[in-house]
């Protein structure tokens, strides 16, 4: 253990630091949970966690290490996934033993989604001889074959997940129970504000994606403007479907593309918004949104939403009443019908943000949400002593 009394956490991303706002949120707040949090990037990037909000991140050594190819090529040979990801995986010996290395004097790591992360994570923690657990969120469960996933998590200690859903696909494939952490936010960043300017202004933001279902926003956007003609759309947003869904975009159609926006560019947005929208669809390989981070958002500000119950929002969006929750199925005339109800009507826009604003309090208040996470971190770490 650290002579400062902090546990050492080597959390294993995509990138360091992690691009996943929620996952930046939580890295950060695990700070004063007592945890000396390292994040390791399959980019190879390391970023040690600090109170610095925008740290940099510095260029992982150690390249290739031979001595740990003979374990990563058998694992290799007989692991289900595709083969890119077990070729992907011989590559990052070097990070495998960077992570062991960290962790080796009494830490965790912890895998973040079921993917080639969580493989990189077992096999630092069998150098280590250290245990691992994963986190797994959507698509690194809505996507993968059971045999897949469950080859890649049962030798974790333990395995979370960020919704009932995600929870129990996984829970499928292991045979066992899966905690349920809900990622959180900090309500004092994220303040109640029901009394804005009256304004007709709808908004949608992630990534430029299928699943994300902008293009069905695009499509019912007419009905809406033949309604409500001085409705105005912003669009925060990057990704490949950007071209495709300008050209969807009427010229005199009141569009916005606002590109990828930070933190306090989404927070400003959805605070002079009068509604949000994230028309969710299931896409064919499985593929769907979890609890989709700017919903919560929203609802913590008082921005009235209106989306599907493709994925996990039905876990917090109670149609009628704390927000519009629509079959995955619904086509352009419900999906601007829905819009327009609330642009009409303020009274109902109020009431359902308030509503949202008590859920948000209840269930994803960061201060609990990180509590729990640390806590079961702690029984992860305990599980060397099984």
């Amino acid at each position: 253990m650290r002579g400062n009394g902090e546990r050492p956490l080597a959390v294993v991303c995509g990138s360091a630091p992690p691009r996943e706002r929620f996952l930046f949120r939580d890295l950060l707040a695990l700070r004063s949970h007592g945890w000396e949090v390292r994040c390791f990037g399959l980019d190879g990037r390391v970023w040690s966690v600090g109170d610095d909000e925008h740290p940099p991140s510095g260029t992982m050594q150690g390249g290739i290490a031979p001595s740990l190819l003979p374990r990563l090529i058998r694992r290799a040979l007989r692991h289900p996934a595709p083969f890119r990801l077990r070729l992907a995986l011989l590559r990052r010996s070097g990070l495998v033993r960077a992570i062991s290395d960290f962790v080796r004097d009494g830490g965790l790591v912890l895998a973040e989604f079921a993917w080639l992360t969580a493989d990189v994570a077992e096999e630092a923690s069998r150098e280590a001889g250290r245990p691992w657990c994963c986190f797994v969120h959507a698509w690194d469960v809505f996507t993968r074959p059971r045999a897949e996933l469950s080859a890649r998590l049962r030798g974790a200690a333990s395995v979370a997940a960020c919704s009932e859903a995600a929870a129990e696909k996984a829970g499928e494939a292991l045979g066992r129970e899966i905690t349920v952490i809900h990622h959180g936010l900090n309500l004092s960043e994220w303040e109640f504000w029901p009394d804005r300017p009256d304004r007709l202004r709808v908004c949608a933001v992630g990534r430029l994606e299928p699943k994300k279902g902008f293009d069905r926003l695009l499509s019912a956007w007419p009905s809406v403007l033949r309604r409500v003609p001085d409705a105005r759309l912003d669009i925060a947003g990057e990704g490949g479907e950007r071209p495709r869904l300008e050209a969807l975009a009427l010229p005199d159609g009141h569009v916005r593309f606002l590109g990828a926006l930070d933190e306090e560019g989404v927070r400003r947005l959805l605070a002079e918004s009068s509604v949000l929208v994230l028309p969710s669809r299931r896409l064919p390989d499985g593929d769907r949104d979890g609890i989709a981070n700017v919903l919560l958002e929203a609802m913590a500000l008082g921005t009235p939403v209106v989306t599907t119950d493709a994925g996990a929002a039905g876990e917090v969006v109670v149609d009628g009443v704390t927000g519009t929750l629509l079959p995955s199925e619904a086509g352009d005339s419900e999906l601007a019908e829905a819009i327009i109800a609330l642009l009409e009507d303020a009274r109902r826009r109020e009431g359902l943000a308030r509503a949202a604003r008590r859920v948000v309090e209840d269930q994803f208040d960061a201060g609990q949400t990180v509590a729990r996470l640390s806590l079961w971190l702690e029984g992860c770490l305990l599980a060397e002593n099984r």
